[in-house]
């Protein structure tokens, strides 16, 4: 099981030209297996706790690596915060404007397989983003449940930590070692 999960992830970054390391398998493995969508401080936060040297740098730019390559997208929320997603079929998000909170919302809304005529002369779309802002029930209920009490909203907590890598940094570089060799 492992090793087919880290050999399907190694054969996606070498077919996107990327050299194979521990630190770019744990870091697009965590991406792809949550629903979240952490920022680079949060990817840094959960991975560290698996692979405890990494430094932010490494992590911000494997963030960068992965989403230069069209392995994972960057989400851009009216917050200015950039958050990561793992899935990069297509699909829209919805953002709360008080939590924050991003949920991926799958439906054909837009089907853009071209622009219209005249906008830009042989424009090709290789993706496209639709963001959907508003107010989460959890946020409405919150707001105007408790008129007479504070209404600012903090910032939701973050669910519950998402560790899909089942393997420390050692093994998996163990892991690499023997492929290599072999």
């Amino acid at each position: 099981m492992l090793e087919s999960k880290y050999i399907e992830i190694s054969d996606t970054l070498r077919k996107h030209g990327l050299q194979v390391t521990s630190q770019r398998i744990l870091i697009y493995d965590y991406l792809v297996h949550t629903t979240e969508h952490p920022t680079a401080q949060q990817v840094f936060e959960d991975v560290s706790r698996f692979l405890p040297g990494i430094s932010k740098a490494t992590v911000y730019n494997t963030l960068e690596t992965l989403s230069s390559h069209g392995l994972i997208q960057k989400v851009n929320p009216q917050s200015g915060v950039t958050r990561y997603d793992g899935n990069t079929m297509l699909h829209s998000h919805l953002i709360c404007t008080h939590c924050h909170r991003i949920v991926d919302c799958f439906g054909r809304f837009v089907e853009e397989e071209s622009v219209p005529e005249g906008i830009w002369d042989g424009f090709k779309i290789e993706r496209t983003c639709l963001i959907f802002y508003g107010i989460c029930g959890e946020c409405q209920h919150r707001l105007f449940s408790n008129r007479g009490e504070n209404k600012r909203s903090r910032r939701k907590g973050r669910g519950e930590q998402v560790t899909p890598f089942e393997e420390s940094r050692e093994k998996v570089d163990a892991w690499l070692t023997v492929r290599a060799d072999g």
